[in-house]
């Protein structure tokens, strides 16, 4: 990874190959695994004819292993290198994501669907996150995302892909120049001049704030290089977007004025806004009626900008000063756009079908353990189906949690009953915290009213009272009970949790992840797309 500055002087060649400044771009197609354009080396052109060489070689292999009958055929390592390199250069897959599963990749509910090429992705980062974060989005390369753009508060490469400055243009703008972010911008192009790592302790509090104005530019760059597509997804560097799943999710028709992501309030609790964090997505129309309408359409709204602390809320009310999207609403849902990550995921029986379209705030492990959940996941589904909770459920739970609820389910299926009720049952860990939701809470006041010590007995037992409880955590403050719903939880000092896994397999037991009629009829999941 290499940066590179607009203020450095020897940056003019970088400036020219690499760099294109957002408002003045020609459309430019940016794929995976392509760099920018340039002319070959002799030393480059060498590489190339051994590569071809090489090559020939091994296609010339496989085909004689597999087609003649008169001679004998190429066997043992040779033979399956052979056959393994023409298998990765005839279905796309980059050496570096590893090998296939048998089945080939991406197919099932992975399979590259028409909608992928009419979409482009646009990922907003920072100096000081995208050596941790955005180099994970471009690490493994996704087959089913062909267009996708990423940005930071400065230029620079990520191996083969350009990170475009968002804020290039913004320089002219008079109210971001008399802000403080304009200071942090300034900052952080000095600590790059100079050779300096940008690192969240040295740009200060105001770097979030300088968020705020990259989102206008981003999207106005994103029409330009990809005019007319059907949807335009924007989301943030520690963002995970399900983008099959989203391609099934999305309907066909991007000529209504959809917008699309995680419905937050802000300002006085009733401005509605699109979590960016979560991923948002823009129809073709929206973009048409602004950044194709003008040209210079994100350079009159920094007074908007300005005023908001929130560039996705800055986003929203721009939209809402335009002509007919006076009364747009962000559609999509909560339980769809998620702004939590894994380990923070509601799960219920309302949810347990439900398909999931993003989490936010994944760490770079997360990053790559989601990748990799959808490369084993993905192949398994039906083509027409994507990515549900109880996927996740069942990919990520806890070892302690999923080998006590499998037995439980276990004997569920063989028509056993349970034994639900005392402290023996529950799967408890320590140090651990279940993050409750739709909770109830005691505290040790409530314990000694009971006149029983305040332990993970008591939580136990509090939770044991109500039968829609699914999980408890106690902390010192209070004991914590959550009904209905449970989620998985993460490391936390001094906090006990436990979960009721006799009644999770019973939940479970009702809504077998596995039953394909189930998941597809489910109510939640009938706004998906046809895409055939």
């Amino acid at each position: 990874m290499s940066f590179g500055g607009r203020m450095l002087a020897a940056s003019s060649e970088r400036e020219q190959t690499a760099y294109i400044p957002l408002g003045t771009a020609q459309p430019r197609e940016i794929l995976i695994g392509e760099g920018s354009a340039r002319k070959p080396t002799p030393k480059a052109r060498s590489r190339q004819r051994l590569c071809l060489l090489c090559g020939g070689v091994f296609l010339f292999l496989a085909i004689l292993s597999l087609f003649s009958d008169r001679a004998k055929p190429v066997t043992g390592p040779l033979q399956e290198f052979a056959v393994g390199t023409w298998d990765r250069f005839a279905t796309g897959t980059s050496w570096l994501a590893g090998r296939p599963p048998e089945k080939g990749p991406f197919q099932g509910a992975g399979s590259i669907r028409p909608l992928a090429s009419n979409m482009v992705h646009l990922i907003k980062s920072s100096s000081a996150q995208a050596s941790d974060r955005l180099s994970w989005q471009v690490l493994w390369a996704r087959p089913d995302i062909p267009n996708r753009l990423l940005y930071s508060d400065a230029d620079m490469r990520l191996g083969s892909h350009d990170v475009y400055d968002a804020l290039a243009n913004f320089t002219s703008s008079s109210t971001f120049n008399a802000s403080d972010e304009f200071q942090e911008y300034q900052s952080i192009h000095k600590h790059l001049a100079n050779g300096e790592p940008v690192r969240k302790p040295s740009t200060g509090s105001k770097a979030r704030q300088l968020d705020k104005w990259k989102l206008l530019p981003m999207l106005a760059h994103a029409w330009k290089t990809y005019p007319d597509l059907n949807w335009y997804v924007v989301s943030e560097d520690d963002t995970y977007m399900f983008w099959s799943t989203l391609l099934r999710w999305l309907p066909p028709d991007s000529s209504q004025l959809s917008f699309y992501g995680h419905d937050e309030k802000g300002g006085d609790g009733t401005f509605h806004f699109a979590n960016v964090g979560a991923g948002l997505v823009l129809s073709r129309r929206i973009m048409k009626q602004t950044f194709g309408k003008d040209e210079l359409f994100q350079t009159k709204w920094d007074s908007i900008i300005k005023k908001w602390s929130c560039g996705d809320c800055a986003l929203a009310d721009v939209l809402y000063h335009q002509p007919l999207m006076e009364q747009l609403r962000v559609l999509g849902g909560q339980e769809l756009f998620l702004t939590e990550p894994i380990r923070r995921v509601i799960f219920s029986n309302k949810t347990l079908y439900a398909p999931v379209l993003s989490l936010h705030q994944n760490q770079p492990f997360d990053l790559q353990a989601l990748r990799v959940f959808e490369e084993q996941v993905l192949p398994t589904l039906d083509e027409d189906d994507g990515v549900r909770y109880c996927d996740l459920l069942e990919h990520f739970a806890p070892a302690s949690v999923a080998m006590n609820v499998q037995m439980h389910l276990k004997s569920l299926e063989e028509g056993k009953s349970l034994i639900t009720s005392g402290l023996d049952t529950d799967i408890i860990k320590k140090d651990w915290y279940a993050l409750e939701t739709h909770n109830k809470v005691c505290g040790p006041d409530c314990a000694q009213s009971r006149h029983v010590p305040y332990d993970a007995t008591f939580c136990s037992n509090l939770c044991e009272e109500d039968v829609l409880c699914l999980a408890w955590a106690l902390t010192p403050k209070y004991c914590a009970i959550s009904l209905g719903a449970f989620r998985l939880g993460a490391p936390t000092v001094n906090v006990t949790s436990g979960w009721k896994a006799g009644r999770i397999a019973s939940l479970l037991h009702d809504k077998p992840c596995k039953d394909k009629k189930r998941r597809k009829a489910e109510p939640i999941a009938a706004p998906w797309g046809s895409l055939s």
